[in-house]
């Protein structure tokens, strides 16, 4: 199984950036991953238009074949061991590409929802973008570990 995390907006803070590359690192032992970025809309100040915009940059970047799950604070929540089931199920179901998205400040459009196969959420609440790669990959690791019975997850 292929993994992408598609986003919109470039990690800027440093010492996360490295703690992101650390856990992509840990993933690759198990699965081929990627980290896809597209820049943030500049100048744009009305929310529709820029949802919109970035909701096209998104959609280009998924494949047809690809599983799409949206990671959204209104997704369904799980603890780890439940994502880790979740991730178990799609590699039963024989999931070839599996491509989990991060909207902009706004959330993603009506498009990429209809396009999604799954939502989830890594918490009610709001991170910035950094914080939600970073907890999205430590996750992604951690889930891993549990379906390895590795002694990572306590």
């Amino acid at each position: 199984m292929k993994v992408r995390l598609i986003g919109i907006g470039k990690p800027g803070n440093k010492p996360l950036l490295r703690c992101l590359r650390d856990y992509e690192e840990r993933i690759s032992r198990y699965t081929s991953f990627e980290r896809i970025e597209t820049p943030d809309e500049k100048g744009i100040h009305d929310s529709g238009v820029l949802v919109q915009r970035e909701g096209d940059r998104l959609l280009k970047l998924v494949r047809p074949e690809s599983y799409v799950v949206l990671l959204d604070e209104g997704g369904r929540s799980m603890d780890s061991s439940a994502f880790a089931a979740w991730l178990q199920e799609r590699m039963n179901r024989s999931v070839r590409r599996l491509d989990f998205l991060i909207g902009g400040a706004y959330g993603h459009g009506p498009e990429v929802r209809e396009r999604a196969d799954d939502t989830l959420s890594l918490s009610p609440m709001t991170f910035a973008h950094d914080l939600a790669r970073l907890v999205f990959v430590e996750q992604l690791y951690r889930a891993f570990t549990i379906l390895r019975g590795e002694p990572y997850h306590k």
